[in-house]
């Protein structure tokens, strides 16, 4: 069942979520039946440590903090996960392995996302549909 039908994951991560909460503390209303097990498959693709989540948001970097964003977006099984540029602040590496969870949860839960960037090198990934804007839509 899918908890919220869209999920906004901003350029930002800064001012998203509260800075003197945990991230675990901030899923810790979401879990469900499949939670553990979905939650360590998030962890897994992304490779992100399991440590982090009970540290503050303030002290992850801004990479950790949007992965964070991605993993709570992920966890609410949206329908539809809108990214605005929320790859900006991840390496190429860590880029890549964000895709990988986004298109994992296309293909297990049905999500469509609309992923927002500058960066030209992900309009070449194996996306359904693919839109540029360059003062017109083409």
């Amino acid at each position: 069942e899918r908890s919220n039908l869209i999920q906004y994951i901003p350029q930002d991560p800064f001012g998203s979520v509260p800075e003197f909460q945990s991230l675990y503390e901030l899923i810790s209303d979401i879990q469900d039946s499949e939670y553990n097990e979905t939650l360590s498959v998030i962890l897994n693709i992304i490779a992100y440590p399991r440590k982090l989540l009970h540290r503050r948001i303030s002290q992850l970097s801004g990479g950790q903090r949007q992965l964070g964003l991605l993993i709570i977006a992920a966890l609410k099984k949206p329908s539809v996960l809108i990214l605005d540029e929320s790859f900006s602040a991840l390496d190429q590496e860590m880029t890549k392995k964000a895709i990988e969870l986004v298109l994992h949860l296309k293909s297990i839960q049905g999500m469509s996302s609309i992923i927002i960037s500058h960066n030209l090198e992900l309009y070449h990934l194996e996306f359904d549909r693919k839109y540029e804007l360059d003062g017109e839509l083409r």
